[in-house]
This record gives C-alpha cells, sequence and structure tokens, in this order.
C-alpha cells in the first residue's frame, strides 16, 4: 500500500497554513497508528519537497488492522478537503 500526500504548504501564518498542518499531522498520525497498532507492518515515511508518502506492508495476521485505519485516515482526508476546498483537493487513486 502505498499514500502520497501532496502540495505547498502556505507560509506559516497565511491564510489555508491550518489545512497543510492539519494533513500533515494526519498522515504522520496514520504512520504511528499503524506501527502501534499493526505489530509487524514495515511503514516507511519519505517527505520530500511539499510530499509525503507512507509505503505500508502489513504482516501476515495485521492487514485487517492496517485497511481499518488507512479508511479511516482517507475519511478524515476527504473530510478535511471539504470543508477547505478553497485550500485543499483531494483525489485518490489504485494502482
Amino acid at each position: 500500500m502505498r499514500l502520497t500526500v501532496s502540495g505547498h504548504a502556505a507560509p506559516k501564518g497565511a491564510v489555508g497554513y491550518e489545512v497543510c498542518i492539519a494533513a500533515s499531522t494526519l498522515t504522520q498520525g496514520l504512520a504511528k497508528a499503524v506501527r502501534g497498532s499493526a505489530p509487524g507492518a514495515v511503514v516507511e515515511y519519505r517527505k520530500a519537497k511539499g510530499d509525503m508518502t507512507l509505503v505500508i506492508r502489513p504482516a501476515d495476521g495485521v492487514r485487517t488492522e492496517c485497511d481499518t485505519l488507512i479508511r479511516g485516515f482517507l475519511a478524515a482526508l476527504r473530510d478535511l478537503a471539504g470543508e477547505n476546498a478553497a485550500y485543499m483537493t483531494y483525489s485518490e487513486t489504485e494502482e
């Protein structure tokens, strides 16, 4: 599973800055939740030039936990985008 959150933050203190912070916090929270709730899952977290990429490899027996956490994360991110359409767009693709 690979999740990429792309974007560029507004300058600190500018309108919309808090939306980027919220998306970043949700993404970092997902990485921590998987590490804490799905023993043996491998989580790689990379951050570069406004993009955050999580690569999650569930261990045997914890796929359901990972799927549940990811579904919750995506729901929260969709809601954030819906409430802040002027500052954030949301799209989802499956490979």
